[in-house]
Parts: structure tokens; sequence; C-alpha cells
């Protein structure tokens, strides 16, 4: 009867130790994924970046301090910005929500899914450093 008991015994705190491994591993999982995906403060991103293409939804977005933008040098806007996967990402809301990605040097804001490329452009924006950042 104590070896029944003892191998039940042992099964069970078998079963829960790992049990308990399991879990701990899937809550690393989960901290893990959400470290992917981490919203950055919105003022790194600043300047006046124009659509290679002169037709598009969009063809101007100046961005301005605290995580707003003018776009069309007019109609102001919020974005925000997000490391995701090591890449930088811009989310600008304007009339719908335009997701691009900012090249390292920050000089390029490529379409960065379907929608941005149907309704904004399917083009590159290019900073243009010669144009003043006037945010009104």
């Amino acid at each position: 009867m104590k070896k029944f008991f003892l191998t039940v015994m042992f099964v069970s705190v078998s079963f829960a130790v790992f049990s308990c491994k399991e879990t701990e591993k899937k809550e690393q999982a989960v901290v893990t994924e959400q470290e992917e995906v981490a919203v950055e403060k919105a003022a790194w991103i600043s300047g006046v970046y124009k659509n290679r293409a002169e037709t598009g939804g969009l063809r101007e977005i100046m961005f301005c301090d605290e995580g707003n933008a003018l776009v069309e040098n007019m109609i102001k806007r919020t974005y925000t910005s997000v490391k995701e996967n090591g890449k930088h990402k811009i989310i600008l809301q304007s009339n719908g929500t335009f997701t691009f990605y900012v090249s390292e040097d920050k000089k390029e804001l490529t379409p960065a899914d379907d929608f941005t490329k149907e309704w904004g452009t399917s083009e590159i924006f290019v900073i243009d450093g010669s144009e003043e950042v006037k945010c009104n």
C-alpha cells in the first residue's frame, strides 16, 4: 500500500512541476512578444516628408512635437511611433490609419500596409530638408 501511495504522490508531484514549467515558458513568451512592439516617444521624428508620386491621397506630412502632425500643410492629425521587430513604424490617424516604416536614417517613409498603399500612396515619402517645420 505504501508503494502505491508513494507512486501516486510521485506522479502527482511530477505532473505539477511539469505544468508549472510550461506555464512559466508561456508567460515568458508573452513578455517577449510584448517587448517586440514598444511605443516610443513621438518626438523622435520631425520634418516635412513629401510623396515621390505627384498623385495620391497623401502628398505631404509634417511631423511636429508631442505626436501631432500636419497633413497637406493644414490638416491637424495625430500619430504614434512604435518599434516593431527592430523597425520603427509611424501610425498616422488621418481619416483612416496610415502606417509607414521609417528608414534607419529617418529620411524615408515606406507604406507598411495595404490601406496606406491604396488610399495614401504606394510610393515612398522623402524628407524635404529645405522646408522648415511650422506647426500651428
